[in-house]
């Protein structure tokens, strides 16, 4: 996201553009491996404490991806903006926004999915899981 800001704050749209469409991707892919692989065992086998719910994290996931299709509009729709650097700002503030959801997604993660998947994996399970993973997040 970083570079993408930088990109924006350099006026080179193309460039926040394409970088924005790698945050997407990377999201994207993110949600769609943990939804698929860690999920289903989390569901299955662990019993989270309050918060911790499977449904949380695939509930998140929506969430980012409505965030993302939001804020690509508004990066869509800069080239016509009347006022450039207002409607940069406002993008500005909704990716504060959306930062702060990955956040609390990526504690939430570190908090329930992870240490709970840990503890009821088998350390072949475990190196099952990651092999069908192709982005770490750490």
């Amino acid at each position: 996201m970083a570079r993408h800001q930088l990109a924006l704050l350099a006026g080179d749209l193309p460039l926040a553009r394409e970088r924005f469409l790698e945050v997407m991707d990377a999201l994207e892919t993110h949600a769609f491996e943990e939804d698929n692989v860690l999920v289903p065992p989390y569901k299955d086998r662990c019993h989270p404490s309050p918060g911790g719910d499977s449904r949380n994290f695939t509930g998140e996931h929506e969430k980012v991806r409505l965030f993302l299709a939001r804020i690509w509009q508004k990066v869509e729709d800069l080239p016509k903006s009347v006022d450039a650097k207002s409607a940069t700002i406002a993008l500005f503030d909704d990716e504060a926004r959306f930062k702060e959801l990955l956040e609390h997604h990526f504690k939430r993660e570190e908090i329930f999915l992870f240490p709970e998947l840990d503890r009821v994996l088998t350390d072949d399970e475990k190196r099952a899981a990651l092999g069908k993973l192709t982005l770490h997040f750490t």
